[in-house]
């Protein structure tokens, strides 16, 4: 009976987490959708340049946000709330506006640096204003994103939930305006769309933080010290090159594709696109399980649970996954009409699906996985093994395949699933090491 009892905690304490989360990236989804969608209706060259500022933006964004996610961990770890206020707080503050600084200087610096890029030069005008003016929205995203992970590790979820759903109401609405006559700005109607509502969410959560005392009264006491700085560094930057690895990975294999015809590289993105949105799904449940592990690590009940949450956790994001291969693969005709009119385009995104999917489940368990070492915070391991698993054996198979061989590039995400396995396996083999030796 405590058994059952345990069980429905853990997933009770799990779910949430995760689904606010699941909610919170939901938005974020569909503030890019939108925001495509009414830049297409203005000409062709600025669905291209929004293309790659977007590209640029998201790489900084994964960058920061696996940072960040160090601020969770860490907070989960921490037994009261006053040592999180004497030894991190400040050490949040600076690095925040280290890292502010930093990006708005690449932002500024950046038509200097563009050719590096081999960007047309009407797309790379388009693209430098809407850099430019995406400055305004750096540093709110940045305190905002450390504010978030602070509340995050609080549980507070349900104030992330509200000021993301807000967020991406004034960030659609500018967007629509500020894309009508008499501005039609395009791109850069978005980046300053997308300011105000990093600003509106970074006060409201500061409001919220304030008003339940989950800031400091007073900075009075607080130092800056060198360690603590060290230790959000070691614990954040790992997970930030371990989403670049992951990110660049994607983008060589397009770059790969790019020998043979159109119709591979068009039906790669679409189907890599709904691959993409089911792993919303494991990344929240993995969120759900990185504080709960943080959590029962800090009061010592870590290894009388921990393979209970493993086993919780499997069973709460495996079905979802299953569930959403089966309607894929039912569905996958009609969604692939939905975009594509000529039938070989249609063939080749069938033949891209089933590889594609294979490594959805496979992937999905990796994620399951990652997460329970970020819990535990064992970050390096999962860095060093991505490197190996996708750029050494990955990649080096890839270029083979490219360089000496007629297959078509379908092969390529078979090497991607297979480069997958090897990665959710020496997770699972780690933390099975990592169980034994704890019990």
């Amino acid at each position: 009976m405590s058994d059952v009892i345990t069980n429905f905690s853990i997933r009770k304490d799990i779910l949430a987490i995760a689904f606010p989360m699941l909610f919170i990236q939901l938005t974020v989804f569909g503030r890019t959708f939108i925001a495509t969608y009414v830049i297409n209706q203005v000409d062709i060259q600025a669905t291209a340049s929004f293309a790659v500022g977007l590209g640029i933006i998201q790489t900084i964004g994964m960058l920061i946000l696996g940072l960040f996610s160090a601020i969770s961990i860490i907070n989960s770890h921490q037994k009261t709330i006053s040592i999180i206020f004497n030894n991190y707080f400040i050490p949040y503050i600076a690095i925040s506006f280290v890292i502010s600084s930093i990006i708005c200087f690449f932002l500024v610096g950046f038509p200097k640096i563009s050719y590096f890029f081999k960007i047309s030069p009407a797309i790379q005008h388009d693209v430098n204003l809407f850099l430019r003016a995406y400055i305004i929205a750096i540093p709110a995203f940045v305190f905002a994103s450390a504010l978030r992970f602070h509340l995050l590790s609080f549980k507070q979820t349900k104030i992330i939930s509200i000021s993301n759903i807000n967020g991406f109401i004034i960030c659609t609405l500018f967007t629509l305006l500020f894309s009508w006559k008499p501005w039609q700005m395009g791109t850069v109607g978005f980046a300053y769309a997308t300011a105000l509502s990093f600003w509106y969410t970074l006060f409201h959560l500061l409001h919220f933080a304030w008003k339940n005392k989950l800031l400091p009264a007073t900075l009075k006491n607080m130092g800056c010290k060198l360690n603590y700085i060290i230790e959000i560094l070691k614990e954040g930057i790992p997970m930030s090159l371990f989403f670049s690895v992951e990110s660049i990975f994607f983008s060589i294999l397009v770059l790969a594709t790019q020998k043979y015809a159109i119709e591979y590289i068009t039906s790669y993105q679409i189907v890599i696109q709904l691959v993409l949105f089911v792993f919303i799904w494991p990344l929240a449940v993995g969120q759900g399980v990185i504080i709960l592990v943080g959590n029962n690590f800090a009061d010592g009940t870590i290894n009388q649970n921990i393979t209970k949450i493993i086993k919780n956790m499997l069973f709460i994001a495996i079905p979802v996954i299953i569930f959403s291969i089966i309607i894929i693969l039912i569905l996958k005709q009609y969604y692939l009409k939905i975009f594509f009119v000529k039938q070989n385009y249609i063939n080749i995104g069938i033949l891209y699906i089933y590889p594609m999917l294979l490594f959805l489940l496979i992937d999905g368990f990796a994620i399951m996985y990652m997460s329970i070492l970020r819990g535990l915070r064992k970050t390096l391991f999962p860095l060093i093994s991505i490197f190996i698993c996708y750029w050494v054996i990955g990649g080096c198979i890839i270029m083979l395949l490219r360089l000496y061989t007629t297959v078509t590039p379908i092969s390529f995400v078979w090497v991607l699933s297979f480069s997958s396995l090897l990665r959710a396996l020496s997770y699972i083999l780690y933390v099975r090491k990592i169980i034994i030796l704890k019990n």
